[in-house]
């Protein structure tokens, strides 16, 4: 029976652990026709005894590793990354948050230049309110009586407000752009300093869960040491989405 075979509807898909919790189960029928009762093997449909071999033997020499593991579905191990790139991760991020926290800076400092501009355009601004409301009185009379000098007075001083007018629609503009960039910049650098602190947290996690494996390597039977890798592979490692480091590294240099 291969270890990649469809599965079988009629057969048990986990099994319960001693510790509490469940774990993938061997998926191979015995000669008296019942399901193996021990977990598959991180990666494969089923236990070491059933054709996916037992780690500790692989490390040992004595037993050559039964092909590759399983590369889609639930049963999957690839796709993730190693702890190594990880650590990149941690560097990439704290590099990305130095750079967002200049960002930032820039652009509340442009941001107070635009509200300086705004605010030393505003009497003239007001000015122009004023001076609009008038024309717009006069107006209503020119219509009634209007002459070509009138006409042309009252359109010129409607075309001197014309600069005023079009430097608060483009300094207004300017305060909206920086304003919408700083929101955006912020939520750039809050996104990427919560990334960070999950990403220093997973190197954490490693760092002690390395520590266990290595006592449970040492001390563990083979099928304690299957079981207790695949638990890990299910509650940790693939949730995470991270390559579990080799069992033998030092976790001091993880």
């Amino acid at each position: 029976m291969s270890t990649q075979e469809t599965e079988n509807p009629d057969l048990e898909p986990h099994v319960p652990m001693p510790r509490g919790g469940v774990a993938a189960r061997c998926q191979r029928v015995k000669k008296d026709g019942a399901q193996c009762k021990k977990p598959a093997r991180t990666g494969y449909r089923v236990c070491g005894s059933h054709g996916a071999g037992y780690a500790k033997r692989e490390r040992a020499g004595t037993r050559q590793k039964p092909g590759r593991p399983v590369t889609h579905g639930k049963y999957s191990i690839t796709g993730t990354k190693s702890f190594g790139e990880a650590e990149e991760e941690v560097a990439a991020l704290e590099d990305a948050l130095t750079s967002s926290d200049r960002d930032l800076i820039a652009l509340k400092a442009a941001l107070m230049l635009k509200l300086n501009d705004l605010q030393n355009l505003a009497p003239k601004v007001q000015h122009a309110e004023t001076e609009l409301e008038a024309l717009a009185s006069e107006a209503a009379e020119l219509l009634e009586d209007v002459t070509p000098d009138a006409a042309r007075l009252w359109v010129r001083r409607l075309a001197q407000l014309a600069p005023i007018l079009t430097a608060l629609e483009r300094i207004t503009g300017q305060v909206v752009h920086v304003a919408l960039s700083s929101i955006t910049a912020h939520k750039t650098r809050a996104e990427t300093a919560a990334k960070l602190s999950e990403t220093e947290g997973i190197t954490i996690a490693l760092r002690v869960i390395q520590v266990a494996r290595k006592i449970v390597g040492t001390l563990g039977t083979p099928d304690l040491v299957d079981a207790y890798e695949l638990a890990l592979a299910r509650e940790l490692y693939g949730p995470l989405r991270v390559e579990p480091p080799d069992r033998d590294r030092d976790p001091e240099d993880l």
